[in-house]
């Protein structure tokens, strides 16, 4: 593909050339040395080979930016699914497995389902509330397996917001750290609200 740019660069060029010459009439061609033309095409020449390079270039940048932003993208997978929920999860399926087989079947088609729905929309940038709480309570599933009883979630989501775009994944970081920091660190009954409006 470049090649062939190069070509068409090339004859455009001396199109270019040839076309100024014919325009000239002879009344120029007495004033002006034949070195001046020489050096117009030369010069035309030289442009048509720096916009080529620059078309280059701009091509290398587009596919460096897309490199870019598939690293970017997988980065941003790899903060979502944060290893200290990964691990707490599996420890507690752990734990559930000979305690209450049937609850950690469970919890383990949540944790399932949860990784899948991450994985189907990795290159989704903005997704309806509704759908962002979709996966939230796939999320919250999974933390009321492990907590029990102990965890109650409080919703307050406003009809008039349910399909309003927010970005991929935003609630469930939050909801992730209120989990850590919040629940995880005091003993006894802990809740959680979100709500929208």
């Amino acid at each position: 593909m470049a090649q062939r740019w190069k070509n068409r660069l090339l004859i455009f060029g001396c199109w270019m050339a040839v076309a100024v010459l014919n325009h000239v009439q002879s009344y120029y061609l007495r004033f002006f040395d034949y070195g001046v033309y020489i050096y117009f095409i030369i010069l035309l020449l030289n442009h048509a080979l720096e916009y080529y390079r620059r078309f280059q270039d701009a091509q290398l940048s587009a596919s460096q930016l897309k490199a870019e932003l598939a690293q970017a993208q997988l980065q941003a997978l790899k903060m979502q699914l944060h290893p200290h929920f990964l691990f707490n999860t599996l420890n507690a399926i752990a734990v559930l497995i000979e305690e209450d087989p049937k609850a950690a079947r469970a919890m383990l088609g949540q944790l399932s389902d949860l990784l899948r729905l991450t994985l189907e929309n990795v290159a989704t940038q903005e997704v309806p509330l509704r759908q962002e709480l979709e996966f939230l309570d796939q999320y919250l599933r999974i933390q009321q397996t492990r907590f029990g009883e102990r965890l109650a979630i409080k919703k307050e989501i406003d009809a008039a917001t349910i399909e309003a775009s927010v970005p991929y994944l935003i609630l469930q970081p939050l909801v992730e750290n209120a989990i850590r920091h919040g629940v995880e660190s005091v003993p006894g009954p802990a809740a959680i609200a979100i709500s929208s409006s």
